[in-house]
This record gives C-alpha cells, sequence and structure tokens, in this order.
C-alpha cells in the first residue's frame, strides 16, 4: 500500500517535482511546435529516450527515432518500450546532415563528455535543424554512478556557441531561489523512501505551496542564478 501511495503522489500536482515537470512538458511541446510548424515531413531524434515519452509530442507525418543507451546491459529487458536504436551519444550511429530534430531530456548531466555530445548533435542535424534539451543544474545525484556534471547557462552557452549552435531561448524551470531550495529539500524526502518520511513530506509540502503562488510572481535576479532545471532552444548554424 506505501509503494503504491508513493507511486501516485509522485504523478499528482501535491508531489514538488511535478512544477519542474511541468514547466518542462510545457516548453518541449511548444519548441516543438516552434521546429515543426509549417514543415510536413522530417526526422526527429529523441537521445535517451527512456520510454519514449516524447514521441506524443512529434507530429504524426513525422518519423520518430528513439535512441538510448543504458548503463547497464540488463537494462535494455526493463524498459516498457525499447528504443529503434541502441547507442552512444557522443558516437551517433546516424549520417551527418540528416535529423531534423534533436529532443534530449535530462540526457546530458550522464554524458561522460559532453562536448563530444553537442558536436555529434551538430553533425547530424541538417543545416538549421533544431536541438530542444533539458538540463539539471540544482539536482539530487542520481543515478548514480553515471552522474557526472551540473550546468549554468553560462557554460551550456560556452559548450552550444563552440559546438556552433545559435541559442534561440534558454530559460530556468521559473521558480524562485528560495523555493527552489525548499523543494530540493522535499524531493529528496519524498525519495527517501521509509514509511515515516511519506507524512512527513506530505506536512512539509503545505506551506510550499502556500508560498510558490506568491514568490512565483517575484521575478527575482535570482531566478537565472538557482534554477533545477535549463531548458534550451538551438539551431545548427
Amino acid at each position: 500500500m506505501y509503494k503504491l501511495l508513493k507511486s501516485i503522489i509522485h504523478k499528482i500536482s501535491f508531489y514538488p517535482y511535478y512544477l519542474i515537470e511541468q514547466k518542462s512538458r510545457e516548453f518541449i511541446v511548444s519548441s516543438v511546435n516552434s521546429a515543426c510548424s509549417g514543415k510536413n515531413k522530417g526526422i526527429a531524434l529523441d537521445i535517451g529516450s527512456g520510454d519514449r515519452v516524447n514521441q506524443q509530442y512529434i507530429p504524426s507525418c513525422w518519423q520518430y527515432v528513439a535512441l538510448d543507451y543504458p548503463s547497464d546491459p540488463s537494462e535494455r529487458c526493463k524498459q516498457t518500450k525499447s528504443p529503434d536504436i541502441w547507442g552512444d551519444g557522443c558516437q551517433l550511429p546516424i549520417k551527418s546532415n540528416k535529423i531534423s530534430l534533436v529532443i534530449s531530456t535530462c540526457v546530458i548531466e550522464h554524458v561522460r563528455e559532453p562536448m563530444q555530445f553537442f558536436s555529434e548533435v551538430h553533425r547530424v542535424l541538417v543545416t538549421s535543424g533544431v536541438f530542444i534539451f533539458s538540463t539539471n543544474q540544482t539536482f539530487r545525484t542520481h543515478e548514480a554512478p553515471f552522474d557526472y556534471w551540473r550546468f549554468t547557462c553560462y557554460g551550456l552557452r560556452e559548450l552550444l556557441t563552440k559546438s556552433g549552435f545559435e541559442i534561440i531561448k534558454i530559460e530556468p524551470s521559473n521558480i524562485s531561489s528560495f523555493l527552489t531550495g525548499w523543494l530540493v529539500v522535499l524531493d529528496d524526502i519524498f525519495k527517501i523512501g521509509s514509511k515515516g518520511s511519506l507524512p512527513l513530506a506530505l506536512l512539509l509540502s503545505i506551506p510550499f505551496w502556500i508560498l510558490y503562488p506568491l514568490f512565483n510572481k517575484i521575478k527575482e535576479k535570482q531566478d537565472m542564478a538557482n534554477p533545477i532545471i535549463w531548458l534550451v532552444y538551438a539551431k545548427k548554424e
């Protein structure tokens, strides 16, 4: 019963990380719509596709290609939806100038060589092809020991520029610094896993949700300093 309740909470708005997931979905949907607008066909490559969640955002007239690279070969049988291609994002098994759109959500922090990853994405994209991705700046260690990096917007700009991308927009996860810290604490409590931690997390969530509407209206400079996730839309020059 405890595991069932916990799994349900993680999927509803009372779970604090829901705010970040909602913001990410909205960004990806609007960015994909912009990238695909006016184009009757194209190839969308989803790097780190997992259970192919991003497929639902791709127009039906486009070809969706899922690529993943599990750290443990045994994970291949655990995914409910297998990728179309098993491959390494730093050595993409795809010809150059073939892909119209690349999506990669919260993957880059798990890549050993981020610069090589960006260069490979640039290589496979057609001219003016679009790269939409998200990555963490302020978040707990996860999927250890394959969690290597945290990025500021300045680091992302440097990597993208050196790889030949034009940055169209880069946005934070849109929560004030104060609430970001609170969110991290709550998320850690939710992840502890003991039966006693769940009521504590739920109790501490109440003041978070009371203060969220107020602080979310305050445009602080620190909003750009301590986001949990960066959301990026870039084009191949």
